[in-house]
């Protein structure tokens, strides 16, 4: 006698329509976890494939092809240097005004209401330090292309 039938013996017909039910959901839930990732992933690919395709007729040779998709690669790895330093000054401060919002309740019985507003207080700042720190950049760069323009 198999498990599920002897403990099927016990519910009653509304636990078993109940149970019933649950198995038609499983299903669903099997198909979303796995179809639904699978179906874009496959589409993804296809897409690539068709792109390459079209550009294997349009007649390009092979290393022009390779050229192509290495400048493609490198854009979309670092598309801008500065990226990576704004996204860590903004983590830092709202790290910082959280740690600062936390400390103060605790410490001093201020209102938790503080802490998100620190933690904002934080980001704002992170920004205009990135902002100076990238005018700065940019400036920087603008001076050293005029010098070379200069030298030409």
């Amino acid at each position: 006698m198999k498990f599920e039938t002897f403990y099927s013996f016990f519910l009653s017909k509304e636990e078993k329509a109940i149970n019933y039910s649950l198995v038609k959901y499983k299903g669903v839930a099997i198909l979303s976890t796995f179809g639904i990732p699978g179906f874009v992933v496959w589409k993804y690919i296809e897409a690539r494939n068709r792109e390459r395709m079209a550009i294997i007729e349009k007649g390009l040779a092979a290393e022009e092809i390779r050229e192509l998709f290495k400048q493609e690669h490198r854009a979309k790895r670092n598309p801008n240097p500065l990226s990576n330093l704004k996204w860590g000054l903004l983590i830092f401060f709202v790290g910082i005004g959280l740690c600062a919002g936390i400390q103060l309740h605790e410490a001093y019985f201020w209102s938790e209401d503080f802490t998100p507003a620190l933690a904002f207080i934080g980001g704002g700042l992170a920004l205009l330090v990135f902002y100076g720190i990238a005018s700065k950049r940019a400036k920087e760069e603008r001076q050293e292309e005029e010098r070379k323009s200069l030298q030409k």
